[in-house]
């Protein structure tokens, strides 16, 4: 059998925190996904088990494997010493419950290689050359057999890194793990400058040689640098319809959906010279039906939606950025259309109203949702009404919340204003938005203000970016839904609250469209019918909580 072993007792280096907050490597987010759900997506069809060895903040690796239902063993290490220890430990403890395991791979939790996995059972381990600087350990080989090792933390003035073969990029394969446990347990006792894992490693090759692998992509997060140009890469890959020269800074991008790919170009190409700081610099484009396409301005930034999710970040870091943001939506709205009063409050009724109903019929006989229009819904143990009934209601609430209390203009809208939507700077906490919807009912670029609230709220009120991180339980059975989603955040959902409060001046208007924005996704989403489900009891609480706030 044969074992994972991913060492994440530390957190991402001080450089690396103004990003994501003070997190353990495993969950540093690489491309919408953490380091340790890449791992597992690399090894689950390699290994029989896996299992991560926490210290720093364990408690964040926990309920992330939890809440992603993630099948990885926590070994909580007793004591930080170094990374010999804590490969030790995790070691010792797998050997230990695991009788049968006769092959370990060690991966850092901040290295993803790109390359194939070996499935053989010889010892092996990837390396990677041109390096030049010190934050990394080198080492010398004949014919697999170690000769010499540099570690990054027994510099002197007898080594130079050019005689090196090259460094350790951190994944390891070996074949006889309890002689590698004994050596590592012999050299806990030994003082040294070098890291007794590299220690181990030294001796366990004069016994049993390495398979040495050279890569040509890997991806590191420990490092700024190359987390940047990690996160580039991995954009790269992870869309078709997307290029990115990496030597220009230039992102080209195509789509399926030409249409909405036209307004969205025709949205950033409509955009007043005051709010371009907003967006990416458009290079080149075509509004051909046939081939459209856009060359624009790469940012390496990260999304908020991966700050919310996976981050850990201070309150008062959110607070630096719902202020920006907030600057940016006031921004936009200093840009207003004019028109008649009857033609803004069809737009709403189109966009609120009919939009949602559409999208319900869409669903209606359907045999997992048709008994939610006729009967009453339970949800977390309280009764609500059927969705029908609430389709009664919306009329008469969409008329009195949202058109009555119309302020007469549209102003510049994103029109999908939602977190993976937005880009942040870490330093500045600078804002550039993205993938603009480019189109609000008939009034182009200009929409409706309190939409791009109610899609802010949407994520944080009702979480939505958890719901398709898939990081909720949910149970159905009938109409009975019980619901959970696994991550915290009001506290972060109150500091954007207090930011937000002079704009927000109707928050059951904002709340009632936030309503409809999740039961107008369900049909979205019908591959997925648990967050289906999820967004159908979200959008039934928020809608049954504005109901109950107009009626005092």
């Amino acid at each position: 059998m044969k074992a994972l072993l991913i060492p994440s007792a530390l957190l991402v280096p001080p450089d690396m925190r103004n990003k994501f907050g003070e997190l353990p490597t495993a969950l540093f987010p690489l491309g919408n996904k953490t380091m340790i759900e890449r791992l597992y997506d690399k090894y689950k069809d390699i290994v029989d088990v896996i299992y991560i060895v926490v210290k720093r903040k364990q408690l964040l690796i926990n309920d992330y494997i939890n809440s992603k239902k993630l099948p990885i063993g926590i070994i909580e290490l007793d004591e930080l010493k170094d990374l010999g220890y804590t490969i030790q430990y995790g070691m010792e403890f797998i050997l230990d419950k695991e009788p049968l395991i006769d092959y370990i791979y060690v991966n850092f939790a901040d290295l993803l290689l790109d390359e194939h996995v070996p499935i053989n059972d010889h010892n092996f381990f990837y390396y990677a050359s041109g390096m030049s600087t010190d934050e990394w350990t080198y080492f010398k080989d004949n014919n697999g057999t170690i000769t010499d090792i540099l570690d990054k933390c027994s510099l002197s003035e007898n080594h130079q890194i050019s005689d090196f073969s090259g460094i350790f990029v951190g994944l390891f394969g070996f074949a006889k793990p309890h002689y590698f446990l004994e050596l590592l347990k012999q050299y806990s006792n030994v003082h040294s400058e070098m890291d007794t894992f590299y220690q181990a490693i030294f001796i366990y090759s004069q016994e049993y040689s390495f398979t040495i692998l050279h890569s040509q992509n890997w991806f590191d997060v420990g490092h700024s640098d190359n987390y940047s140009k990690a996160t580039t890469s991995v954009a790269a890959r992870s869309f078709n319809s997307i290029e990115i020269d990496e030597q220009r800074g230039i992102l080209k991008k195509r789509s399926e959906n030409k249409e909405k790919l036209v307004n969205e170009i025709r949205w950033y190409l409509r955009i007043p010279n005051k709010l371009q700081y907003l967006l990416p610099r458009v290079y080149d484009y075509s509004l051909d039906l046939t081939d459209p396409y856009v060359s624009m301005e790469y940012y390496g930034y990260h999304t908020l939606h991966e700050s919310l999710v996976f981050g850990d970040l201070p309150l008062v870091k959110w607070q630096a950025i719902f202020q920006k943001l907030l600057f940016a939506i006031n921004d936009m709205g200093q840009f207003t259309v004019t028109g008649e009063r009857n033609q803004f409050e069809t737009s709403l009724r189109d966009i609120y109203l009919q939009k949602t109903f559409n999208r319900l019929d869409m669903m209606r006989n359907e045999p997992d949702f048709h008994s939610f229009f006729e009967n009453t819904i339970t949800i977390n143990g309280k009764e609500y009404c059927s969705l029908n009934e609430y389709i009664k209601m919306l009329p008469e609430l969409i008329e009195k919340l949202v058109v009555n209390t119309f302020t007469g203009q549209f102003n510049i809208i994103h029109g999908d204003l939602c977190f993976a939507n937005i880009l942040i700077e870490d330093t500045y906490d600078f804002i550039r938005v993205i993938d603009p919807r480019g189109k609000f009912g008939t009034f182009d670029i200009y929409g409706d203000a309190r939409y791009e609230l109610a899609k802010l709220m949407h994520t944080l009120e009702g979480k939505y970016d958890f719901i398709i991180e898939d990081m909720f339980d949910i149970d159905v059975i009938g109409n009975t839904i019980e619901y959970h989603v696994h991550k915290q955040i009001d506290n972060i959902t109150n500091v954007f609250l207090d930011v937000f409060r002079e704009s927000i001046d109707n928050i059951q208007a904002v709340r009632l469209i936030e309503a409809t924005l999740f039961l107008s996704m369900i049909p979205l989403h019908n591959d997925y019918k648990q967050r289906q489900f999820a967004m159908l009891a979200t959008g039934v609480m928020l809608l049954e909580q504005v109901i109950r706030e107009i009626e005092g």
